[in-house]
Protein backbone atom coordinates (compact mmCIF):
# COMPACT_ATOMS: atom_id res chain seq x y z
CA UNK A 1 0.00 0.00 0.00
CA UNK A 2 1.50 3.34 -1.13
CA UNK A 3 0.48 6.50 0.56
CA UNK A 4 0.72 9.73 -1.36
CA UNK A 5 1.64 12.87 0.43
CA UNK A 6 -1.24 15.27 1.01
CA UNK A 7 -1.12 19.02 1.39
CA UNK A 8 -3.26 21.81 2.77
CA UNK A 9 -3.27 25.22 1.14
CA UNK A 10 -1.01 26.55 3.90
CA UNK A 11 1.48 23.70 3.44
CA UNK A 12 1.57 24.27 -0.33
CA UNK A 13 2.08 28.01 0.16
CA UNK A 14 4.89 27.43 2.65
CA UNK A 15 6.61 24.93 0.39
CA UNK A 16 6.25 27.10 -2.72
CA UNK A 17 7.25 30.28 -0.91
CA UNK A 18 4.10 32.23 -1.73
CA UNK A 19 1.09 33.51 0.20
CA UNK A 20 -1.90 31.29 0.90
CA UNK A 21 -4.05 33.68 -1.13
CA UNK A 22 -1.90 33.06 -4.22
CA UNK A 23 -2.38 29.27 -3.92
CA UNK A 24 -6.13 29.78 -3.32
CA UNK A 25 -6.44 31.91 -6.45
CA UNK A 26 -4.63 29.36 -8.58
CA UNK A 27 -6.91 26.62 -7.21
CA UNK A 28 -10.06 28.64 -7.91
CA UNK A 29 -8.85 29.87 -11.34
CA UNK A 30 -8.12 26.29 -12.50
CA UNK A 31 -11.04 24.64 -10.69
CA UNK A 32 -8.86 22.21 -8.76
CA UNK A 33 -11.01 19.87 -6.65
CA UNK A 34 -9.80 18.84 -3.22
CA UNK A 35 -9.58 15.17 -2.28
CA UNK A 36 -10.97 15.74 1.17
CA UNK A 37 -11.37 18.04 4.13
CA UNK A 38 -9.67 17.80 7.51
CA UNK A 39 -11.48 20.12 9.87
CA UNK A 40 -11.65 23.41 7.92
CA UNK A 41 -8.58 22.67 5.80
CA UNK A 42 -8.98 21.36 2.28
CA UNK A 43 -6.67 18.49 1.39
CA UNK A 44 -4.91 18.10 -1.99
CA UNK A 45 -2.74 15.20 -3.20
CA UNK A 46 0.80 15.18 -4.66
CA UNK A 47 -0.34 15.34 -8.30
CA UNK A 48 -2.49 18.42 -7.60
CA UNK A 49 0.40 20.01 -5.74
CA UNK A 50 2.70 19.36 -8.72
CA UNK A 51 0.13 20.88 -11.10
CA UNK A 52 -0.26 23.98 -8.93
CA UNK A 53 3.52 24.26 -8.76
CA UNK A 54 3.65 24.10 -12.58
CA UNK A 55 0.96 26.78 -12.98
CA UNK A 56 2.78 28.96 -10.51
CA UNK A 57 6.10 28.62 -12.36
CA UNK A 58 4.43 29.21 -15.77
CA UNK A 59 2.93 32.48 -14.66
CA UNK A 60 5.39 35.32 -15.23
CA UNK A 61 6.38 37.34 -12.23
CA UNK A 62 4.54 40.63 -12.20
CA UNK A 63 7.10 42.76 -10.51
CA UNK A 64 6.97 46.08 -12.17
CA UNK A 65 9.98 48.27 -11.85
CA UNK A 66 9.11 51.91 -12.16
CA UNK A 67 11.88 53.72 -13.91
CA UNK A 68 12.64 56.98 -12.26
CA UNK A 69 12.43 59.81 -14.73
CA UNK A 70 15.69 61.34 -15.76
CA UNK A 71 16.45 64.52 -13.87
CA UNK A 72 16.89 66.49 -17.11
CA UNK A 73 13.41 65.36 -18.24
CA UNK A 74 11.95 66.55 -14.96
CA UNK A 75 13.72 69.89 -15.25
CA UNK A 76 12.50 70.33 -18.85
CA UNK A 77 8.93 69.51 -17.81
CA UNK A 78 9.04 71.95 -14.90
CA UNK A 79 10.55 74.65 -17.13
CA UNK A 80 7.74 74.23 -19.66
CA UNK A 81 5.12 74.38 -16.91
CA UNK A 82 6.74 77.52 -15.48
CA UNK A 83 6.71 79.25 -18.89
CA UNK A 84 3.05 78.37 -19.40
CA UNK A 85 2.17 79.71 -15.96
CA UNK A 86 4.11 82.93 -16.59
CA UNK A 87 2.19 83.42 -19.83
CA UNK A 88 -1.08 82.90 -17.98
CA UNK A 89 -0.02 85.38 -15.29
CA UNK A 90 0.86 88.00 -17.92
CA UNK A 91 -2.54 87.52 -19.59
CA UNK A 92 -4.32 87.85 -16.27
CA UNK A 93 -2.37 91.01 -15.43
CA UNK A 94 -3.48 92.54 -18.76
CA UNK A 95 -7.08 91.63 -17.99
CA UNK A 96 -6.84 93.22 -14.54
CA UNK A 97 -5.36 96.39 -16.03
CA UNK A 98 -8.13 96.60 -18.66
CA UNK A 99 -10.84 95.96 -16.09
CA UNK A 100 -9.38 98.62 -13.80
CA UNK A 101 -9.52 101.14 -16.66
CA UNK A 102 -13.12 100.19 -17.44
CA UNK A 103 -14.06 100.50 -13.78
CA UNK A 104 -12.54 104.00 -13.64
CA UNK A 105 -14.49 105.01 -16.76
CA UNK A 106 -17.71 103.61 -15.29
CA UNK A 107 -17.17 105.58 -12.08
CA UNK A 108 -16.55 108.77 -14.07
CA UNK A 109 -19.74 108.24 -16.07
CA UNK A 110 -21.70 107.61 -12.88
CA UNK A 111 -20.31 110.77 -11.30
CA UNK A 112 -21.08 112.80 -14.42
CA UNK A 113 -24.64 111.47 -14.51
CA UNK A 114 -25.15 112.31 -10.84
CA UNK A 115 -23.84 115.86 -11.37
CA UNK A 116 -26.18 116.38 -14.33
CA UNK A 117 -29.08 115.05 -12.30
CA UNK A 118 -28.30 117.43 -9.45
CA UNK A 119 -27.97 120.33 -11.87
CA UNK A 120 -31.33 119.47 -13.41
CA UNK A 121 -33.04 119.25 -10.04
CA UNK A 122 -31.63 122.53 -8.64
CA UNK A 123 -33.51 124.94 -10.94
CA UNK A 124 -36.82 123.44 -9.87
CA UNK A 125 -35.94 123.87 -6.22
CA UNK A 126 -34.84 127.47 -6.77
CA UNK A 127 -38.10 128.30 -8.59
CA UNK A 128 -40.13 127.00 -5.67
CA UNK A 129 -38.11 129.10 -3.21
CA UNK A 130 -38.08 132.23 -5.43
CA UNK A 131 -41.76 132.91 -5.00
CA UNK A 132 -42.36 136.31 -3.73
CA UNK A 133 -43.85 137.31 -0.42
CA UNK A 134 -47.14 138.12 -2.03
CA UNK A 135 -47.37 134.65 -3.66
CA UNK A 136 -46.44 132.92 -0.45
CA UNK A 137 -49.20 134.62 1.48
CA UNK A 138 -51.92 133.85 -1.00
Amino acid sequence: MTTTKTYTIKQMADELGVYKMKVSRIISDHNVQNIGVAGKAQIYDQSQFDQIKQWLSDKPKTTSIVKAPDQSDTIALLTDQTKAQQTQIADLQQQVTRLTELLGQAQQLQMSAEQKLRAYEKPEDSKKNSRGLFNRLF
